[in-house]
């Protein structure tokens, strides 16, 4: 039976979005979900391991899930090598760096193989065939339901399957930031909107200040303003640019406010004429929301009326041949398309994103021509007229600005050491972290981001600065047209006084151990206070081994913990590090050093100095509560002895209840069990299976004195 009923099967993604059985790849190009069974989360249907694939056994319904047994679908290329068996033998970790997977059996080799032992040489199959896609792209799921079977599969959708609804809005991650500047804790990361493609140049200034500018540098060369060529002229434009002025909206703004000033109008005349111009780029940050859009719909529309359709021509920068173009925008006014007339119309037309526009410059040799600089190449474009080379630059240049750049999250940090590690994750998932590969731990738009996925332990990005410094960190992600592009960086800003003693007093510190398997933290308890030096205190009990590992956690994070330098630290001879997420693997050990018994208590004692952990000791306690504790302890195992050679399992939980499981042979006696009962003999009876059993409330008579 196939769930198609959106009502009876809801699929949960690892976005929290809901398809009726169906899911729109996200920017990860994977995703995981679980399925519940009539909406409610206490029935979950999940697979026996994370990351299942499709035809994977199906667990469930259950509730309290963990979310990391999933599915996972996932939209990438999974290549793997088919090797057989005598080759995985000889197989040596890290010697082929594509995953291996025994496929044939004893030694058999292709045909086309001819070195046995050259694993280099087998086959390749790619594991994902049909399911590869980007993002974007929709995938159909289907569960088969028949009696106690049960089958998931799923499928790229096709036709009608494939259109996304009308409507619906795209998911909005978040991304944070976590690191030693909050202790391993989340913070959110804020998204900003800036120009998608900042211009090579510095940010465009207002018109008086570019000519106060010029006035200033003419002066020092004891030049005069009449000493210049005439604005429109080529010379003009090259000799502002030997000045100094790179930018070709600069340039064309210094032209205008010359020709201002040189047909004597006044300031308020030269303020008003700025004034006139329907759009500045520098002007664009200071605007409302709606005066963004119609500043946005009147660039495209002056850049559509002038470059759509246009027959310009094209200067070849390999051979230096001219020849003729036509350019064109698309309906987005976000693509520039420049395709050959005649002789080149057979070649494919060269397509560029504006947003991927690095700068416009208008050169001067030859005349009247514009490289449009792009991630993958140079355009040299040639235009009829300086006035609309001028125009051409201009607008394409406002245009590379004002389209918003979306997928840029910063956030401010204050460090509190010298060197302070972060990492970046999406939606506060664990599985979902981005971190420096490991040779690029000091961030850069060039260098390499890893993930997102869980395998960034330990790797991170390095902020070195001094204590109290404040940094802004920049991270950009934006994938688009099936390319994932990201990067990241920091700039400091300032330095703020951090006062360690005032954060420790909403810090909290916990013991955290091999006597429970460090499964429960144990907050440790004021001892003595004085000055700035504090004294905390908590206890444990040790177990049988006569030996236990310990750490302290601030907050009960492990990402947070306070440790020694190395594995099994004693009471000397260690180096205090943290609380960091340094932890994994370094611990004190008691008993290693001292004689310590089952049933000892042992105290332990942080010393905090100035609101940071200073020291770490720890001796013998001789609790009150130690006879008590041995006899409980002599009672609970004669319980355990009894159980086991009765064969009884108590009560644990409603799921599972009291029971009976092989009892010995001399259990009853030969007698009817009946019998035993009235004998009163203890047997587990019917009755007693029942939870509420004992838990009945009765009813006392009321007390009533006689007559005598």
């Amino acid at each position: 039976m196939l769930a198609e009923d959106p009502r009876a099967f809801r699929v949960v993604f690892s976005d929290f979005r809901v398809g009726g059985g169906g899911l729109t790849m996200g920017d990860n190009n994977w995703e995981k979900f679980q399925i519940w069974l009539d909406e409610d989360p206490d029935k979950v249907l999940y697979p026996g391991n994370p990351n299942e694939g499709k035809e994977a056994a199906i667990v469930g319904p259950e509730s309290s899930v963990d979310k990391a047994l999933s599915w996972r679908i996932s939209g990438m290329c999974h290549q793997a090598r088919l090797i057989n068996e005598e080759q995985y033998k000889t197989l040596a970790e890290g010697e082929d760096s594509m995953d291996c997977m025994v496929a044939f059996g004893g030694n058999y080799v292709p045909e086309n193989v001819s070195d046995p032992t050259d694993i280099s040489q087998m086959p390749v199959a790619n594991l994902n065939a049909g399911m590869e896609g980007n993002p974007g792209d929709k995938y159909r799921i289907r569960l088969h339901v028949q009696g106690q079977y049960r089958r998931l599969e799923w499928c790229k959708a096709r036709g009608a399957d494939a259109v996304p609804p009308l409507g619906r809005r795209r998911f909005a991650h978040k991304f944070a930031i976590i690191g030693d500047h909050s202790y391993w804790t989340f913070e959110d990361m804020q998204e900003e909107y800036r120009s998608k493609v900042p211009l090579a140049h510095e940010q465009a200034c207002p018109s008086s200040e570019l000519l106060e500018r010029l006035l200033s540098i003419l002066k020092d060369q004891h030049l005069r303003l009449k000493d210049l060529p005439e604005s429109h002229s080529p010379d003009f434009a090259k000799l502002l640019q030997e000045l100094g002025f790179s930018s070709a909206l600069e340039r064309v703004k210094l032209a205008k406010a010359v020709r201002a000033l040189k047909s004597e109008q006044n300031e308020a005349n030269l303020k008003e004429s700025d004034g006139d111009t329907k759009f500045d780029t520098w002007q664009y940050e200071e605007m409302s929301r709606v005066q963004k859009v119609e500043a946005k719909s009147m660039v495209k529309d002056f850049v559509k009326a002038m470059v759509h359709g246009r027959r310009l021509q094209k200067l070849s920068a390999e051979t230096g041949e001219i020849v003729d173009v036509q350019v064109s925008l698309n309906k987005k006014v976000d693509r520039l398309t420049i395709e050959g007339i005649e002789a080149q119309r057979d070649e494919a037309p060269i397509l560029t994103d504006l947003c991927d526009i690095f700068d416009v410059v208008p050169m001067t040799e030859p005349d009247f021509t514009v490289i449009v600089k792009t991630r993958d190449s140079e355009l040299c474009l040639l235009l009829p007229t300086l006035e609309e080379r001028d125009a051409f630059t201009n607008a394409l240049g406002i245009l590379s600005q004002v389209e918003e750049e979306k997928g840029v999250f910063a956030a401010e940090v204050r460090i509190l050491k010298e060197t302070s590690n972060f990492q970046i994750y999406r939606d506060r998932d664990f599985e979902q972290g981005f971190y420096p590969a490991p040779e690029a731990t000091a961030g850069g738009s060039d260098q390499e981001i890893q993930g997102p996925d869980e395998l960034g332990q330990g790797t991170n990005w390095v902020v070195k600065g001094k204590v109290g410094d404040v940094f802004k960190i920049t991270f950009r992600r934006q994938v688009r047209r099936g390319q994932d592009k990201r990067s990241i960086s920091w700039e400091r800003l300032r330095n703020e006084t951090v006062d360690f003693q005032e954060m420790s007093k909403s810090h909290k510190y916990y013991l955290v151990g091999s006597w429970n398997q460090f499964r429960e933290c144990k907050e440790m308890l004021e001892h003595q206070v004085n000055g700035e030096k504090r004294v905390l205190k908590q206890e444990f009990t040790v177990g049988k081994t006569g030996t236990e590992k310990f750490q302290i956690l601030l907050n009960c994070n492990f990402l947070a913990a306070v440790h020694p330098d190395a594995d099994e630290a004693r009471k000397t001879g260690y180096k205090l590090c943290g609380p960091d997420d340094a932890g994994s693997g370094k611990y004190w050990a008691t008993g290693t050093s001292e004689q310590l018994l089952q049933g000892d208590h042992v105290m332990v004692y942080l010393e905090l100095s100035a609101g940071l952990p200073h020291n770490v000791w720890w001796e013998r306690f001789n609790s009150p509560d130690a006879h008590q504790e041995y006899l409980a302890a002599g009672a609970q195992r004669v319980w355990e002895r009894h159980n086991r050679l009765m064969g009884l399992i108590p009560w644990q939980s409603d799921e599972k209840p009291a029971r009976l499981v092989n009892p010995p042979e001399w259990y009853g006696g030969g007698r009817e069990r009946e019998d035993l009962v009235m004998k009163n003999v203890f047997v587990l009876t019917q009755e007693m299976l029942d939870p509420n059993y004992g838990k009945q409330e009765v009813e006392e008579e009321p007390f009533a004195l006689s007559d005598k």
